[in-house]
């Protein structure tokens, strides 16, 4: 175990190698839970949004997610983020270091009606993330999800929100739940895909699997 951005985060389970060709050959599960989710409501939310990130979210609609990045006045760089814009408004995904910094930003420069909440300790996010994520996910109709798509699902009995925006390098999804019934889940998605090889992942894995698909860390 490492700290990582505050929290207590995994360097590995078994072997950092064991696990990243677990990922490559069936399923990796990671908990992500650490990364920062934030809840953007109000009429105004979408132009408030439009104005704070480097992306044109009109380019995308209800339904989908966009990858992104958080600027300040001259232009520099505070974050790399995913946007998800959903029926009631849009959610946010940060880095864990950054959170509370992106919090603060954000929300000083929300104008009035638009509310921006974080929602991290309410809801922990899970990705499983490999070329077999799909059929030893718990959760059906999961096929015509598009890539940065995602939906309310149902996952092993439990409520969630199931978007398919991995970054590994392989197909994958990502649920975030309520953080009381993570385990439940986690549980879950491991009992389905042992006999299948998928295997929890740390820290290492998921750099690992980035590197050698070229994506940014």
């Amino acid at each position: 175990m490492v700290d990582f951005g505050g929290w207590d985060l995994p360097q590995q389970y078994t072997s950092i190698r064991d696990e990243h060709l677990a990922v490559r050959k069936a399923a990796g599960l990671f908990d992500v839970s650490h990364m920062g989710r934030f809840r953007v409501t109000g009429a105004a939310s979408f132009d408030f949004l439009q104005g704070v990130i480097t992306n044109d979210l009109g380019r995308i609609s209800r339904g989908k997610a966009q990858y992104n990045l958080l600027c300040n006045e001259q232009g520099g760089i505070l974050d790399d983020l995913i946007v998800y814009w959903g029926d009631g408004g849009f959610f946010v995904v940060v880095n864990a270091s950054n959170r509370d910094k992106d919090l603060a930003w954000m929300q000083e420069r929300a104008p009035a009606g638009v509310k921006v909440e974080d929602r991290t300790f309410e809801l922990a996010l899970l990705a499983i993330q490999g070329p077999r994520a799909e059929a030893l996910t718990p959760s059906s109709g999961l096929a015509d999800l598009p890539y940065f798509g995602f939906r309310p699902a149902q996952v092993a009995g439990v409520t969630a929100m199931i978007s398919r925006t991995g970054y590994t390098g392989e197909d994958g999804f990502e649920i975030f739940l309520a953080a009381d019934r993570v385990g439940q889940v986690w549980d879950a998605i491991l009992e389905k895909g042992r006999s299948e090889g998928v295997l929890p992942a740390g820290l290492g894995a998921r750099d690992a699997t980035r590197l050698e698909a070229a994506l940014r860390l």
